[in-house]
């Protein structure tokens, strides 16, 4: 690519129950780095990492990490407009955050054309698969229902991480090219 050529820019907004890893897995991807006693994230927090994705080309990645607090809820329309991309988290080992994600997936679909974004359910906290409550075939039925793909991850051994952020600028800049 050409320095004139301008590198690709997208919005993706990282959404779930709170809890689930969300700042976590931002971290892990943005600064490459974890920390067990992660505070709770007020309202929402911004960071940006350039991508060279594997065919060479380069982007830009805005990524919006949200609060997961019932009390924020209200302000999440405002982070995932414009958005290309979001990734919802659960945690592999509360199923109720599994329903919280179900809930945010209606909410978007309710909200944002489907074509229009590109959704990635976050497998959290893999990490802790002898205390898994939900089952991969399970997340992976879900995802198949709701035009999304799965990753497994762990913020905290590093598992997943970079694939999911890959596969989704991929998966985002495939469909600009559309």
């Amino acid at each position: 690519m050409n320095q004139l050529e301008r590198t690709a820019e997208f919005k993706v907004v990282v959404l779930g129950d709170t809890g689930t890893g969300k700042t976590s897995l931002v971290l892990r991807f943005i600064e490459g780095y974890f920390t067990a006693r992660q505070q709770s994230t007020i309202g929402a927090f911004f960071l940006a990492k350039k991508l060279t994705l594997k065919d060479g080309s380069h982007c830009k990645m805005q990524l919006w990490d949200t609060a997961g607090q019932e009390r924020f809820r209200a302000m999440a329309p405002m982070y995932y407009r414009n958005a290309s991309a979001a990734i919802i988290c659960f945690d592999i080992t509360n199923e109720d955050s599994f329903a919280k994600m179900k809930d945010w997936v209606e909410e978007l679909q309710t909200n944002i054309p489907k074509d229009e974004i590109v959704l990635t359910i976050a497998a959290t906290k893999c990490d802790l698969e002898s205390e898994r409550a939900v089952s991969r075939q399970r997340t992976e039925s879900f995802a198949a229902r709701v035009n999304a793909f799965v990753a497994e991850t762990s913020a905290k051994d590093n598992k997943g991480v970079e694939e999911l952020f890959q596969k989704l600028s991929e998966e985002v800049m495939k469909r600009r090219a559309e």
